[in-house]
């Protein structure tokens, strides 16, 4: 009702730029989809799309396509999931790819700092490898979890 979608944390795209009326049954619209109740087989719901989608046997990189049963147990409440290493592994290694992004985007902020002056060589340097080192730690830390390890995990043993 007030234009901002709380669960993505955004404004709706379609509000703000009409007249009272306009805005009234725009936000009429959107409290009516948002009640539209999640049962399968009702127009505009969730469970719905999701059987259509079933159907319509949709790909994607990052999901496993589902068949119609696994999609109306979903509806249901019984949660049937098939993961696949493949898509699991993808949407890990983007968000790895990501977070490396976002380090080497510090590193060329360094950059600018040393070229304007405020920052000296020394103190980026230092900068830069511990960037790096984190760089090192995430990389292997996805690659772990690729062979099977757990990084949080803790074995009595390892010394001996």
């Amino acid at each position: 009702m007030i234009g901002y979608d709380i669960f993505r944390r955004e404004p709706d795209i379609r509000r703000g730029d009409g007249g009272p009326i306009e805005e009234t049954m725009e936000a009429l619209d959107m409290f009516g989809r948002k009640l539209v109740p999640n049962f399968p087989f009702v127009p505009g719901s969730f469970s719905t799309k999701k059987l259509e989608r079933a159907l319509s046997e949709e790909k994607s990189p990052y999901r496993v396509p589902q068949t119609e049963l696994e999609a109306l147990m979903n509806s249901f409440g019984i949660k049937v999931d098939n993961k696949s290493i493949a898509t699991l592994a993808l949407s890990q290694r983007k968000e790895m790819e990501k977070k490396v992004r976002k380090k080497k985007y510090e590193v060329s902020g360094l950059k600018k700092k040393v070229i304007g002056g405020s920052l000296d060589k020394e103190d980026y340097i230092k900068k830069v490898g511990k960037i790096m080192e984190e760089i090192q730690k995430l990389q292997l830390t996805y690659f772990g979890r690729l062979q099977g390890q757990d990084p949080y995990g803790f074995r009595w043993f390892d010394g001996i």
